[in-house]
């Protein structure tokens, strides 16, 4: 990957919204590319600007495991602190790169990654041996003004200034993708104040009566159970567990019941809707309701997974030893390990073949007698081995490393080793040691094989595609391969009377001495050197070479160069810089048009053209309008249409890809400006997939912009439309939190907002009115302030369950809480409440209205209520008393047929609402007697057909007197269809079925019951059972079926008339 592809690769994803860990990852997979890095890590620094935290890991696996168990801990995540005066805190506090080139560099930086631990500390040395660098750069991460963080690579090659300048580069991409990504965060952070979205909770939720029946269960809960809601509300709670959970279940259960102290907190089996067993982990309280009842709130997690894998845990356990004891004997490594004694512990197989012994007659045998008696004399150097590897035994502080050569022998082939050691320093060998014995045979031939290709190296020389040279210790040439020649136009014979000097530009003579000298001195150099030329025809070009001492017969005669065009690189290491320039410049402004001038202002700088412009789409998303150019535009072609036909511009915001042409004439959809152009590329700004604008540019000649041309412009797209973005965010941000403020101040209801510590954030003007506090006071604070003594400890538990879980929890919807000012004074306020969360952060928000003066009208509203209430039930019951009057044989009627009709609706479950409506209908229910002669009412001989229609007119009589009342009920329309029939055989309307109100059916029934119960003028009384057997023989005919058995089985309750 080149610095150009991994910068435009950045661009892009913060373009699409690729979240901040994502963009991490790129730009660290990316250094290591590019660095030949080992590791690459981003750190953040903490609030407190004392630490820093790495987001990513990128060290590899098996090195990472090696320095665990040297430590004897996980490394991964371990916070760095910022040391004064240490590369960190340099590279924050002189916000400038830097390259660690020298081992007491790389260690020093090595102790800082260390911190405070005391284990790490002690093993910097063998961590840096392990880790290998040779160079490190490290790098700010500056957001705007600000430092957020460190990105630092570690390479085990030797880097040089280029390298630095082209991390400083990345970083600065990096920087403004974190600024990008931070931005987008709070912009989502300000508009969440205003949504404050209730979420639910992820536990299951569970509530139980005094007899196990479940009265609640919430969404998760169904999930658990496999059962749907409606299935599970009213059933025993018991029913949804296995045998041997019921017990357990039903013991906690009575003894929480009966006040007694038992674990909030136990785990049972529960049996799904499907059979299935799964383990769940309760934990319960038991409350007491209003009416003195005892319920059980319990919160229900699933955690059969955990006990699985608990389970497979423990039998892993089991076979780890085995597995160890297989990875090692699979191992081609010969491995040793000793005890304290120096007693062996343990050798593989692959020791077993390279050393020719078997594992049962060396172990537990002293590995220095075994060395002097048996082991020693496999080596070419026996006296040698065993001085080396005795003496990492006196004290067993340090690591051995060498090479050694055994001869064949009985039961081992000959080969070559590497041997290296060092000390158990804890667990069960602590104090012994461990031996590898590696087998480098093939390297060691290769090595032999390499000294024998000296001519071969001499072809590869003239055949390379560098320049490769040798000077004497004056410098003068002493031979030039066949790259040399072309490329400076000089022949052989004048490089061989010509000086080195001779072809450096006079500009870089300086840089060349001091290291014509070091290399002079037998300093072999590992840093690159760059340096201008000149050539026989006067053209100028750029290389990158290296040197090293030229010896013969041990004695250093001059040197050896390579040397590499590098013309190219840096010509492209100008634009890089210009691109990192205006990155730098486009992450602080927050103008469109400042934006787009600075932009083709940078396409001049990095391509040397004249004639290049930008246009954003405008919010109607039909035209593009010019934001800013470099030369004049016609008047024409400052607003374009999308739609057009015509113009390359608008067919690239169209497309949404890039369109080159090389030669614009052979293109009818080039519209010609004033400049005389012959080819153009047109590059889209987007922005997660949306086109937001396009950068144009123009040549005065065919063909005029090479493919790098065209990816250096892209990336300047890609840098421009995240600025554009963070432009509009900022604008955005500013309109959010302006409206926000706007909102709160002005805002009857305090509203106040707290963060995940339950400390208050933000306060109204509303809020210091009802509470007492100003913001300068109350900001900061815990939020148990606003509350009384006695509920503080619950709001304290819920914040402390919410920084543990991560969940957001607390009070949801509306709700009636008791309120502290500032004085002591309690008072009722009304909170309306939600909880949410941003990224990783959460909130909670409460609008709370002080209702003191809204209660107190409340109980006024109340008691007139009631009086009003009070004043009905007299007026009903004079009503009452007037129709008795008239009709002295059905004394007390209506009151009794009101008994019954209660009892029914009761029986039938009816709202209280609705039990009223018809308790208020039967006592007023014959009042249309008043219209009907006394004389008709209290004659106890058959009606004539005259006297019966006013008999059955009293229904409609009543309808006219009770309609005007406004009665909270449809009084009136009950009492009118008492004498109605479910077969439409009834009066005065003829009504039937589904025609007839449910409250007129209850009132037919206990009608009817009554009036054959009781004495009337023309007949004895015919009794409850009459009655009874009466509407059973016409149950679904006359008389509403539910009613019916709704009435029988009051009577069957023990229903009586007063």
């Amino acid at each position: 990957m080149t610095e150009l592809e991994l910068l435009t690769r950045i661009y892009a994803a913060v373009s699409r919204g690729e979240d901040l860990a994502g963009v991490i990852h790129l730009a660290a997979e990316g250094a290591k590319s590019l660095f030949s890095g080992y590791a690459a890590t981003v750190y953040f620094l903490e609030n407190d600007k004392q630490h820093l935290i790495p987001q990513n890991w990128s060290l590899p696996e098996s090195l990472t495991r090696k320095i665990e168990k040297l430590v004897g801990f996980e490394v991964r995540g371990l916070r760095v602190p910022v040391i004064e005066g240490g590369h960190y805190w340099q590279t924050i506090h002189e916000r400038s790169a830097f390259l660690l080139a020298t081992p007491e560099e790389i260690a020093g930086l090595v102790g800082e990654l260390a911190g405070d631990h005391p284990a790490l500390r002690k093993l910097v040395p063998a961590i840096a041996r392990l880790l290998g660098y040779r160079s490190v750069l490290t790098a700010p991460l500056i957001a705007g003004d600000e430092i957020v963080g460190v990105i630092d690579v570690g390479s085990k090659v030797e880097l040089g200034s280029e390298d630095l300048e082209r991390f400083q580069r990345l970083a600065s991409a990096l920087s403004v993708a974190i600024a990008n990504v931070r931005l987008l965060q709070r912009t989502m952070r300000s508009e969440a104040l205003f949504r404050s979205i209730l979420e639910g909770a992820h536990a299951g939720i569970l509530m139980l009566d005094e007899d196990y029946r479940i009265l609640y269960v919430n969404e998760p809960l169904t999930r658990i159970f496999g059962w749907e809601r409606e299935d599970a509300i009213g059933h025993d709670f018991r029913e949804f567990l296995d045998e041997e959970s019921r017990d357990l279940v039903a013991e906690r259960y009575r003894r929480r019941q009966a006040g007694e102290e038992v674990p909030s907190r136990y785990e049972f089996n529960v049996v799904r809707k499907d059979g299935k067993k799964r383990r769940v982990e309760i934990s319960a309280t038991a409350i007491r309701d209003p009416s003195g009842g005892m319920r059980t709130i319990a919160q229900i997690l699933d955690i059969t997974d955990r006990v699985q894998a608990e389970e497979k845990l423990r039998e892993s356990e089991a076979k780890y030893r085995s597995l160890i004891e297989d990875v090692l004997d699979s191992s081609s490594v010969g491995v040793f390990i000793l005890d304290s004694d120096f007693g062996v512990v343990w050798i593989n197989r692959a020791l077993e073949r390279y050393f020719g012994l078997r594992r049962e007659e060396v172990l537990g045998r002293d590995k220095r007698e075994l060395i002097r008696t048996r082991i020693k004399d496999i080596f070419e150097d026996p006296d040698g081995f065993a001085e080396k590897v005795l003496s990492s035994y006196e004290g067993n502080t340090y690591v051995q490393h060498f090479e050694c050569h055994v001869l064949p022998g009985p039961g081992r082939e000959e080969r070559w080793l590497e041997h290296w050691s060092q000390p158990v320093r804890s667990g069960r060998y602590a104090g012994g040691r461990v031996e590898h014995y590696t087998d480098i045979t093939v390297r060691k031939k290769l090595e032999a094989s390499l000294r024998e290709s000296e001519e071969q190296m001499r072809l590869i020389i003239e055949t390379s595609p560098d320049a490769i040279f040798s000077v004497d210790s004056r410098g003068r040439f002493l031979s030039v391969n066949r790259v040399m020649v072309e490329r400076l136009g000089y022949s052989e014979e004048e490089f061989l009377r010509m000086n080195v000097r001779d072809v450096i530009a006079p500009e870089s003579l300086h840089r060349l001495a001091p290291r014509v000298e070091r290399v002079l001195s037998g300093e072999a150099l590992h840093e690159i050197g760059e340096y201008e030329v000149v050539g026989k025809n006067g053209q100028r070009f750029w290389i990158a070479a290296n040197s090293a001492p030229l010896r013969k017969d041990g004695k250093i005669i001059g040197f050896l160069g390579i040397a590499r065009d590098i013309t190219a690189q840096v010509e492209l290491q100008r634009r890089l810089s210009a691109i990192r320039a205006l990155g730098r410049k486009l992450v602080l402004l927050q103008d469109e048009q400042k934006i787009a001038q600075a932009t083709v202002e940078a396409a001049r700088e990095l391509l040397g053209m004249e004639d290049c412009s930008l246009y954003l789409v405008n919010e109607g998303g039909d035209r593009l309008s010019l934001k800013a150019c470099l030369r004049e535009v016609p008047d024409e072609l400052r607003e374009l249409p999308l739609d057009s036909e015509r113009g390359i511009i608008a067919a690239a915001a169209r497309s949404g890809e890039t369109i080159y042409l090389p030669d614009v004439s052979h293109d009818p959809r080039y519209l010609l400006g004033k400049a005389n152009s012959r080819s153009e590329v047109c590059i889209p700004l987007k922005l997660r997939g949306r086109v937001i604008g396009v950068l144009n540019a123009e040549g005065p000649r065919q063909d005029a912009f090479t493919g790098g041309d065209q990816r250096l412009l892209e990336t300047l797209a890609a840098a421009a439309a995240v600025a554009l973005e963070n432009a509009r965010l900022f604008t955005s941000l500013r309109r959010s939190e302006e409206q926000f403020r706007s909102v709160a101040e002005s805002a009857a209801d305090a509203i106040v907002i707290g963060d995940g510590e339950g400390k208050v954030v933000f306060w109204n003007k509303a809020a210091q009115e009802i509470f007492g506090y100003t913001a300068e006071e109350i900001v900061g604070r815990s939020i148990a302030l606003l509350m009384p003594e006695r509920f503080r400890r619950v709001f304290l538990k819920r914040m402390e369950q919410r920084r543990n879980t991560g969940e957001v929890t607390g009070i949801r919807g509306r709700v009636i809480q008791t309120g502290l000012r500032k004085d002591g004074s309690e008072f009722p306020a009304e909170f309306s409440c939600a909880a949410w969360k941003v990224g990783d952060e959460m909130f909670s928000t409460a609008i709370i209205r002080d209702i003191t003066e809204r209660m107190a009208a409340e109980e006024v509203l109340k008691e007139s209520y009631e009086r009003l209430q009070r004043t009905l039930e007299g007026i009903i019951e004079a009503l009452g008393a007037a129709i008795e009057l008239r009709d002295p044989y059905t004394a007390g009627h209506q009151q009794r047929v009101g008994e019954l009709a209660v009892a029914i609706a009761e029986e039938m479950g009816l709202p209280t609402d609705k039990v009223e409506a018809i308790r208020y209908a039967a006592l007023v229910h014959d009042i249309g007697k008043l219209a009907v002669p006394a004389e008709i009412l209290a004659k106890p001989s058959a009606l004539t057909d005259t006297e019966s229609a006013l008999i059955k007119f009293h229904p409609q009589q009543a309808y006219e007197i009770l309609k005007g009342i406004d009665f909270p009920w449809p009084v009136a329309d009950i009492v009118l269809q008492h004498h109605e029939r479910l077969d439409g055989s009834g009066y005065p309307q003829g009504l039937k079925g589904e025609e007839l109100v449910l409250e007129a059916r209850i009132l037919a029934v206990a009608d009817v019951v009554e009036a054959m119960s009781s004495h009337r003028p023309y007949r004895p009384a015919l009794g409850i059972d009459a009655a009874l057997d009466e509407i059973r023989k016409s149950k679904g005919k006359l008389y509403d079926p539910d009613v019916v058995d709704a009435c029988l089985a009051a009577f069957k309750g023990g229903f009586t008339f007063a």
